[in-house]
């Protein structure tokens, strides 16, 4: 009712996979109302989870008011396309590797280190997959990350061991 004139659209949330089946109950985990009140609050985009459907699109005559959200979200698994060319040829598909993309930036020169180009569009790994983990593991990069986060939950624990050990049986989580 707030603000109903000056708005230009619902955002809407489909959280029909969050959720813990209790009985014949659905029941939302405090990870899946947080998610939902994070989304919410700060209107993110998500695809396959939440969106702003503009009034314009709800007032369609082929929506015709219709609120209900999987005709706004498609929440449906994608399908797993595979790549005849990667399986003939040989090779993994760069766009997999694109796909990964917060990783190499996180880890600039992990890419390089695991991947070499076979033909256009398609890169092999440069060593054999059974060392992918350890080399993972021992790169700069990586041990200055586990390191940073080590100390994060160090300094952590140390500011909130008190209210820890405070914790016992008649103690009520929020």
């Amino acid at each position: 009712k707030e603000n109903a004139v000056g708005r230009t659209g619902v955002f809407m949330i489909d959280a029909s996979r969050g959720f813990m089946k209790d009985g014949n109950k659905n029941r939302l985990r405090s990870q899946d109302i947080h998610k939902i009140v994070d989304t919410f609050n700060k209107q993110i985009e998500i695809d396959r989870y939440s969106r702003m459907v503009p009034m314009s699109e709800i007032a369609d005559p082929k929506n015709d008011y219709n609120l209900n959200i999987p005709r706004y979200i498609d929440s449906s698994e994608p399908e797993d396309l595979q790549d005849l060319s990667a399986h003939l040829h040989g090779g993994i598909p760069d766009r997999h590797l694109d796909a990964l993309a917060p990783y190499w930036d996180a880890f600039p020169p992990l890419r390089s280190q695991l991947f070499k180009p076979n033909r256009p569009s398609y890169s092999d790994l440069t060593i054999d997959v059974s060392q992918v983990q350890q080399t993972i593991l021992d790169s700069t990069e990586f041990q200055k990350f586990a390191g940073e986060a080590k100390a994060l939950a160090g300094d952590w624990f140390t500011a909130h061991r008190d209210a820890l050990a405070a914790i016992d049986q008649n103690t009520t989580p929020n």
